[in-house]
């Protein structure tokens, strides 16, 4: 098996597993339109659409991407007869031949070494594009903005609900994201006092396959380390705390929030929280690497220290109650990372 099917396969087992969680036949016949779908979550969300088709639920799918897209994101929108609509959306305006009945915006880097390197495209993405697109929702359509729990950035640790907000400035070295997020949760609040029904999510730290070479994110660059280096190295002490999430559990409970939240806001992440340490030490009981942990701290600049999010809203309306484990959802993160490295994998 070529390493392009086998990464599709991944993807498929990932959509598969999301399509059995979450009621999609209320997709028949409607405009599904999908911004950011070659990321980690928009690939997992498009291949659940994929696996939707070919159990013979019929509808339209529109891909905004920046580029057209390649190897298995290519593969999985031919499947389901997904549109491409190649489109910038931090400079231009979208147009669609039909109003969109679900679209969900997913667009925008999410790694902090991209979007703090381009800090007005991150904005516009968050603030702009999202005004642009709630005008391209249909009378009784839905839409989904995809915030992240960095809004709650300057809490201290405290446990964050949806009513809460962090208390970063403009000067804050990530505040290209944060604000962006802010100012889309902002569009949608003023979409849904004038009818539309506009949700945001507000994302925490998502893993799994789906990723590509080079993601910076902290858990792909401490499995890039440990697969071809065979040493792991923590960039401070790795005491900060995060809620970790693998990505099908993610897109169950977005999905759910497009098609059926009634709250205006949802905290989607999952129950296991961990340090970047005992994250670091079970990806090296994994891989059989050295995990090395510095004097020094060399952290990216305004990274949060604990992050601890409320996830009650979310899981009691859609009663989740099974998560994937942190073991097995690095053990299918690590198969997926394997393929992105076949000649660097330590044998």
């Amino acid at each position: 098996m070529s390493i392009g099917s086998a990464k599709l396969d991944l993807l498929l087992a990932e959509g598969n597993a999301v399509a059995e969680a979450v009621a999609l036949p209320s997709l028949q016949g409607k405009h599904v339109v999908v911004s950011g779908a070659s990321g980690l979550i928009g690939s997992t969300l498009l291949a659940s659409l994929v696996v939707a088709y070919l159990r013979g639920i019929r509808f339209d799918v529109t891909l905004l991407l920046r580029s057209q897209p390649d190897g298995e994101v290519a593969d999985l929108a031919e499947m389901c007869g997904a549109r491409v609509a190649q489109t910038d959306l931090s400079e231009s305006c979208v147009s669609l031949s039909r109003s969109a009945d679900v679209l969900i915006h997913a667009a925008g880097a999410s790694a902090p070494l991209q979007f703090m390197k381009r800090p007005l495209e991150t904005l516009a993405i968050g603030a702009c594009a999202t005004l642009q697109l709630l005008k391209l929702v249909a009378p009784e359509g839905r839409f989904l903005f995809l915030s992240s729990t960095e809004v709650y950035s300057g809490l201290d640790g405290r446990l964050a609900t949806e009513a809460d907000i962090g208390t970063t400035t403009p000067l804050h070295p990530r505040a290209c994201y944060i604000e962006a997020k802010r100012a889309g949760e902002t569009a949608c609040m003023g979409a849904r006092a004038e009818g539309i029904n506009a949700v945001a999510a507000r994302v925490g730290m998502t893993y799994g396959p789906g990723t590509r070479p080079g993601d910076t994110r902290v858990i792909n660059r401490l499995i890039e380390q440990a697969l071809c280096r065979g040493r792991v190295e923590l960039l401070d002490r790795g005491e900060a705390v995060r809620s970790l999430s693998y990505v099908t559990d993610t897109v169950e409970l977005l999905w759910r929030a497009a098609l059926d939240g009634k709250a205006p806001i949802y905290n989607i992440v999952g129950p296991c929280e961990t340090t970047i340490r005992e994250l670091g030490r079970t990806i090296c009981s994994l891989t059989n690497a050295e995990l090395a942990i510095p004097q020094s701290a060399k952290s990216v600049p305004g990274a949060p220290g604990t992050v601890r999010v409320d996830v009650s809203r979310a899981t009691q309306e859609f009663r989740k109650g099974d998560w994937v484990s942190i073991e097995e959802g690095l053990s299918r993160t690590l198969a997926w990372q394997r393929l992105l490295y076949p000649r660097g994998v330590r044998q």
